[in-house]
């Protein structure tokens, strides 16, 4: 049973956790319990980076170098809720920056492989243990590095991510090397290319 003081700093993890993944606990509740409660439209991905304005500040405040590798010419339509994939990409590119120390690189690859489009977020991080890369992505779980237990987060980011793209049709896999960085890539079906 947890003492008051782990409540207020669970709930106090929970909020700030969300507000860093821009999912919700709405958001959570709805990913979790309701799969048609998420919006499917065609999006159109033209190589640009919106999403990418937040992290280029954070990763500057934190002495890191942030790339986005995208061919401009990239134009393909997905079937996807565009709020979720904001919020995933946001997801997969604040913890690459959280989890790199300074001097470290992030790098968002963008390319069209066959029938998928693919986001690969490379960073030269802290990396995860073979054991632990399949586990980050369950609900709760928190990596047992110390390095990761001093930063604020409460193992839900990378499930809701999951599972939002699992329900577009895509996924969120990673690979990973402990203390040499992690690559998390999201595939999604491309439904056409753009006109």
């Amino acid at each position: 049973m947890r003492n008051g003081e782990d409540v207020v700093r669970l709930r106090k993890a929970v909020r700030d956790r969300a507000t860093a993944t821009g999912f919700s606990l709405v958001d959570t509740t709805k990913i979790v319990t309701a799969a048609s409660e998420l919006g499917r439209n065609t999006v159109q991905y033209g190589g640009g980076g919106k999403v990418l304005i937040a992290a280029v500040a954070d990763s500057r405040r934190k002495g890191l170098r942030l790339e986005l590798v995208a061919d401009p010419s990239l134009a393909h339509v997905v079937n996807m809720d565009a709020v979720r994939l904001r919020q995933v990409l946001y997801n997969l590119i604040g913890n690459a920056l959280k989890y790199t120390a300074k001097g470290g690189s992030v790098s968002v690859n963008v390319k069209a492989d066959g029938k998928q489009l693919l986001f690969s977020v490379n960073d030269t991080g802290i990396g995860i243990s073979e054991d632990e890369a399949e586990r980050i992505f369950e609900r709760f779980y928190r990596a047992k590095d110390p390095r990761v237990e001093k930063i604020t987060g409460t193992g839900l980011g990378l499930t809701l991510a999951r599972e939002v793209i699992r329900l577009h049709g895509g996924d969120v896999t990673v690979e990973s090397e402990l203390n040499k960085g992690s690559t998390f890539t999201l595939t999604l079906p491309i439904v056409s290319e753009a006109a």
